[in-house]
């Protein structure tokens, strides 16, 4: 996941909203599943290493897929859309 954007836009979103992931993979799940890039982190080099990793490294794709095996179970096979939502709902109540 890869955001850049103008640095106030980083700044006052970084004040207004206070939450640990940006990606909803992420957010569901509670920890990283997937890499995040934001700002500074986005860079040529980080992108490459990640995509690297993503494609040479066994343990990190089992780890990635294991992870997204895990959030399907979590939002079920129906209206996935639906639980996600409920999820982040609860989840900004909560923050």
């Amino acid at each position: 996941v890869c955001y850049r954007t103008s640095g106030l836009t980083y700044v006052v979103s970084k004040a207004l909203i206070k939450v640990p992931y940006i990606s909803l993979v992420n957010l569901i799940m509670g920890r990283e599943v997937v890499a995040e890039f934001i700002q500074g982190d986005f860079t040529a080099r980080n992108l490459l290493d990640e995509l690297k990793r993503l494609l040479t490294d066994e343990a990190y794709i089992a780890r990635q897929k294991a992870g997204y095996a895990e959030l399907r179970t979590k939002l079920g096979r129906h209206h996935a859309a639906r639980q996600a939502a409920t999820l982040m709902v609860k989840y900004l109540q909560a923050a």
